[in-house]
């Protein structure tokens, strides 16, 4: 069984921002490494917005976060319990523009 894996942690600050690395892997892609600033207290956030965030700032991220969605497959954050699709799902709907 597939399972997408967030590994992420805070390496120090910036400014105001917290300096993130980390990488994601399931069973398909090879490891692809993250690094950005972000909210400082970003790890204390519920895990869909956590990989909302994340999947914004990378692309192949995004590409392996919405892969995950669409089949069901777990999105681990951390050794967390698995993501919430449903509330995933119900925060990128909240955050997409409506139209014109």
């Amino acid at each position: 069984m597939n399972r997408v894996h967030i590994h992420l942690e805070k390496v120090g600050t910036v400014g105001d921002k917290g300096d993130f690395t980390g990488t994601i892997s399931d069973n398909y892609v090879e490891d692809i490494e993250l690094s950005f600033l972000a909210d400082p207290d970003l790890l204390s956030k519920p895990t869909e917005e956590i990989v909302k965030l994340v999947a914004e700032k990378d692309g192949e991220t995004a590409d392996v976060v919405e892969a995950a969605i669409q089949n069901g497959t777990d999105v681990y954050l951390n050794d967390e319990p698995e993501m919430d699709h449903d509330a995933y799902k119900a925060l990128s709907a909240s955050a997409t523009p409506g139209p014109r």
